[in-house]
């Protein structure tokens, strides 16, 4: 054969994948995703199971916090506050003054997509008249929004903080100065 007449690597036919090779492949893959979906639901678990403390300012508006209870007990208590089972990290609720003058909820969601949910499911109840709150405002403060009810006596202003949700009820009179504390907090 001659040197014109040798063929090019270029020019050959293109070789065809085995059958068993495709096969081989695909179990690598499939077992790659089954790996990654079992250490998923392992991550999950182990973070809604075992609800850590969520974080709480010692003072708010001038006024010690007096009561906490935080991880599986707190969950639990926000759980049957909202007649519901959101996915939970952690959680607490923290009373403030001698006379209860402010509750604070706190409640960490295993993603800020899960816990813009709940932010949204709240306001869809309040917004469509099924709890005792009345909407007053919403206001967008540092890039948040925040939303500013009226209820049982009480302000209450809720909102997200990356995959936390916040919610405090507060007498009057310490209310903005409460607000603008738990922003701080929870940046």
């Amino acid at each position: 054969m001659t040197t014109s007449q040798r063929i090019s690597p270029s020019a050959r036919p293109p070789t065809r994948t085995s059958p068993q090779r495709i096969l081989s492949i695909a179990a690598i893959v499939l077992g790659i995703l089954l790996l990654l979906a079992a250490s998923l639901f392992a991550w999950w678990i182990a973070i809604t199971e075992h609800p850590g403390e969520a974080p709480t300012p010692p003072e708010l508006a001038g006024l010690t916090r007096t009561a906490i209870i935080t991880g599986p007990t707190a969950v639990t208590a926000i759980h049957q506050l909202h007649n519901s089972q959101f996915p939970l990290r952690s959680g607490a609720v923290a009373q403030y003054g001698r006379q209860n003058e402010m509750t604070l909820w706190v409640a960490g969601a295993p993603l800020a997509l899960m816990a813009q949910r709940m932010i949204d499911v709240m306001e869809e109840q309040i917004q469509g008249g099924e709890t005792p709150f009345q909407p007053l405002a919403t206001r967008a403060i540092g890039g948040r929004t925040i939303f500013d009810v009226d209820g049982l006596g009480q302000r209450h202003f809720y909102f997200r903080s990356g995959s936390l949700v916040i919610w405090i009820a507060v007498n009057y009179e310490l209310a903005e100065n409460a607000l603008e504390e738990l922003l701080a907090f929870y940046p």
